[in-house]
């Protein structure tokens, strides 16, 4: 099996594809669930969800092997079917209202709020609403770019969008952010001060 290297993993399940398709499957099952289960959990926040919908993509995957273009990324083709099934299920639920920028300022907080004491839990609740309230396309943009590390290249590969859309995915949600996290800020720096002072 190879080591970490994606491009020889995808090298290896492309050779996998066309000579053992069982052992094609296993490999990427073992290689990308739970990677992909977090992936999409970022985006439908219920762990058990997030499972069934990387199994149904997996299923996906197996149904089509046949089509599976191995000259592709492998990892783009999961990721792009992992981000349009939660959008799906998303949409389907009504869990994904993306919010106009006039809802914006009804979530940011006073000046008194801010000055209370919050948790670094708290906070993170309040980061985790944030990039739920974003637009589905910059949601997914951002949680490949930021909690899955993945580049902009990979992202428009597996998203099937083109590097500059990415770009503009990007620059909106972390403007959005900006805008609905602004007023933590000044909390969280000092938080932050006060961990690395102890």
């Amino acid at each position: 099996m190879p080591d970490n290297n994606p491009n020889l993993l995808n090298t290896y399940l492309s050779e996998l594809l066309h000579t053992d398709k069982e052992k094609f499957m296993e490999l990427l099952f073992k290689s990308h669930y739970s990677q992909l289960c977090n992936f999409v959990f970022q985006m439908v926040k219920e762990r058990d969800t997030s499972e069934d919908i990387v199994q149904e993509v997996f299923l996906k995957v197996w149904n089509n092997r046949e089509n599976i273009d191995p000259s592709k990324s492998i990892k783009s083709y999961l990721y792009r079917s992992a981000s349009n099934t939660a959008l799906n299920f998303l949409e389907k639920h009504q869990r994904n209202v993306p919010m106009e920028d006039s809802h914006l300022e009804s979530t940011e907080l006073t000046k008194n709020e801010t000055e209370e004491t919050l948790g670094v839990k708290e906070i993170e609740e309040k980061i985790s609403q944030a990039i739920d309230n974003l637009p589905p396309q910059a949601k997914s943009s951002f949680i490949m770019s930021r909690y899955e590390e993945m580049s902009y290249a990979e992202i428009a590969e597996a998203l099937n969008i083109s590097v500059k859309t990415v770009e503009k995915h990007m620059g909106r949600a972390l403007s959005q952010l900006r805008k609905s996290l602004n007023a933590y800020l000044k909390h969280l720096i000092s938080i932050l001060i006060f961990i690395d002072f102890f």
